[in-house]
């Protein structure tokens, strides 16, 4: 599948991601890179990951990876705040006014 679009980072990152098949999973990827570029598909789907200066971290099995450490420190899903849609930007006062 083609990418749609890329999104480059050029500011000191961590990444964590979890490795998997399609039966189970391989370890947690956790690391930091002054430079990474995400290639998405049209859905906004990571195709792939590139990092491109200065990775530095380790691929963990999951159990020598502290659950604490699978996560970023301080960081609170909002999710269910994400705009879905351009129309969900405005409210229906601000769309009729």
């Amino acid at each position: 599948m083609p990418c749609a679009r890329l999104i480059s980072y050029r500011i000191l990152s961590l990444s964590i991601t979890c490795i998997t098949t399609p039966k189970e999973l391989i370890g947690i990827n956790k690391l930091s890179c002054s430079h990474i570029k995400l290639y998405l598909d049209k859905d906004q789907q990571i195709l792939q990951t590139v990092f491109i200066t200065q990775p530095s971290g380790n691929l963990y099995p999951e159990d020598k990876l502290h659950i604490n450490d699978r996560k970023f420190k301080e960081f609170v899903w909002r999710g269910d705040e994400r705009i879905a849609s351009k129309e969900a930007i405005f409210s229906e006062e601000e769309k009729n006014s």
